[in-house]
């Protein structure tokens, strides 16, 4: 049975416009959802489309205010009965970060699926065309559903919850660090190998005026405190990305130690591309840090943002850091 999946275009790459064959210096947000719709292969008895350009912006500069306005309208389109899936076009900078968002925000089993491009448009080579087109096979196929939030990029299948950016300029930019692809896409047909590794809690987001400020504080060598000053008076939630298994120095220890009563929930996690970060005693012990287990910062940022628009209580924001 044919599909019906809306199509949502929110600019990036895949809808940039250059000189003529050229994949560098090009413009976000030349051509919309209809447009990228237009050049793609046959979908009959795939899927009848439906689309809107919600806004036309590269993903690096993406704001909190239009992540929730997508998260906001991707559950709007979603309860509508007579749609079967969604595919957002998305700037490749930023997409692991909505990805994962919305698969926290998914409303339902419908798929979501998410895709891009690393060559613009008008390139000799463009790869948005197909990822387009596999993303919007993938969203009208049974074996998505139920999978939460999914990325199809370069003919890999990605986990919204474990995707992220790898390369900065080859076409097979994404993976999903030490867990690998959830499948592969050859031509309109997908192949699942596994499923996602965590559950959506399925968080509701009508209600929602204004996403949390959640903050990054990034730990090197030499790192000052007086990052953790400035986060203190403004953050709602601060993510520290530390060394190795997510470690900090112990001016930082000291600094959040002596100031704990006026810092804001507090998760510790790791820049290191791969493994986890788990409770340590003699990291965490006496200390107000939540591990964020196999959460990269960029992930644990989202969690965070998001869980503090249900609660401030540090047990429950450990336990959502547990389970999702």
């Amino acid at each position: 049975m044919t599909k019906r999946i809306h199509v949502i275009g929110t600019g990036g790459t895949i809808s940039a416009a250059g000189a003529a064959g050229k994949t560098t210096s090009y413009q976000a947000g030349a051509f919309d959802a209809s447009q990228l719709l237009e050049g793609l292969p046959s979908l009959d008895g795939i899927a009848d489309l439906t689309y809107e350009q919600i806004f036309s912006v590269a993903s690096e500069s993406l704001s909190n205010a239009q992540l929730l306005q997508l998260g906001q309208r991707v559950q709007e389109v979603l309860a509508d009965e007579s749609i079967d899936g969604i595919v957002i076009s998305h700037g490749t900078d930023t997409l692991e970060e909505t990805a994962y968002f919305l698969h926290l925000t998914a409303p339902s089993d419908k798929p979501i699926v998410l895709t891009g491009a690393m060559r613009p448009a008008t390139a000799a080579s463009a790869d948005g065309p197909m990822n387009l087109y596999q993303a919007i096979c993938l969203a009208a196929s049974d074996q998505a559903v139920g999978m939460g939030a999914l990325v199809a990029f370069s003919d890999g299948i990605y986990s919204g919850r474990e995707v992220q950016k790898t390369s900065n300029f080859r076409p097979q930019a994404f993976d999903s660090r030490d867990l690998g692809c959830l499948g592969y896409l050859r031509e309109d047909q997908a192949y699942f190998l596994q499923g996602p590794t965590k559950p959506s809690p399925q968080i509701d987001l009508s209600e929602v005026g204004q996403l949390p400020r959640v903050d990054i504080a990034y730990y090197h060598v030499g790192a000052s405190t007086d990052i953790l000053d400035f986060f203190k008076n403004h953050s709602d939630g601060i993510v520290l990305a530390g060394v190795g298994t997510g470690n900090i120095s112990q001016d930082w220890c000291d600094y959040i130690k002596s100031h704990e009563d006026q810092l804001p929930p507090i998760v510790r996690s790791s820049r290191v591309a791969n493994g986890l970060t788990l409770y340590e005693a003699s990291v965490d012990g006496g200390m107000p840090f939540i591990p964020s287990g196999s959460l990269p910062p960029s992930k644990a940022k989202i969690l965070l943002t998001l869980i503090l628009t249900q609660t401030q209580d540090p047990q429950a924001i450990r336990e959502a850091f547990e389970r999702y």
